[in-house]
């Protein structure tokens, strides 16, 4: 959907989105990534690959990790019921959290569960998308932490996670500051929230509905 509304923008800032299920994706795979001998080598599915590297079936922005994009962008279900946005900077090795209710999951442990394979596969997935470089043992020197924000907009109503996390990082793509971001207000909320259930609609069924039209 972003991707869609302002996807020359978003290259030109040198940043790529992802989907949701590209990052369960990777966590999905990490046992399985934790066994294999070849973890340079390991095979991280078609999704995930797919996202990564800008190719799929409808698409090919020809962007390359590393020469042409800099930081990747994605939305990340922590337990069952709450999102958040994940800002990946690649060249500094850092995720910055969007979250827009931090007490849900206040301390740095439970933060580090939710965020732990993620960042243990980082570095490989990054090594199996991006041009080689002289690194042969991406766990020891290409180590990716988190940081997140406390001064951004805070909700705590039922629902409005999801739509939150979107707006955050569609800010943050577009060059918005932490500090744009506390400007947000559930006013403001109730207004996204219908601009992005009218985008989803035409998104899915519109175009479902132009496919079985032609």
């Amino acid at each position: 959907m972003l991707v869609r509304r302002h996807g020359r923008n978003y290259l030109s800032r040198r940043c790529r989105f992802v989907d949701y299920f590209s990052i369960a994706g990777i966590i999905s795979k990490f046992a399985e990534f934790e066994k294999a001998s070849d973890k340079l080598g390991f095979n991280w599915g078609g999704l995930v690959s797919f996202s990564f590297t800008g190719k799929t079936p409808r698409r090919n922005d020809k962007k390359v990790l590393l020469v042409d994009v800099d930081r990747v962008y994605a939305p990340m279900m922590w337990g069952k019921d709450h999102w958040v946005g994940l800002v990946i900077n690649l060249t500094c090795k850092q995720v910055e959290i969007l979250d827009c209710n931090i007490l849900l999951n206040e301390s740095d442990n439970e933060v580090n569960k939710h965020m732990a394979y993620l960042l243990r596969a980082l570095p490989h997935v990054l090594a199996a998308f991006s041009p080689p470089s002289n690194s042969s043992h991406p766990e020891e020197d290409q180590a990716f932490s988190w940081v997140r924000p406390k001064n951004i907009y805070f909700n705590e109503r039922s629902g409005d996670c999801g739509p939150c996390a979107v707006k955050f990082l569609e800010m943050h793509a577009a060059g918005y500051s932490y500090e744009d971001m506390w400007q947000i207000d559930d006013k403001k909320v109730d207004i996204f929230r219908q601009k992005y259930a009218m985008d989803t609609h035409e998104e899915f069924i519109g175009n479902a509905k132009v496919q079985s039209d032609g």
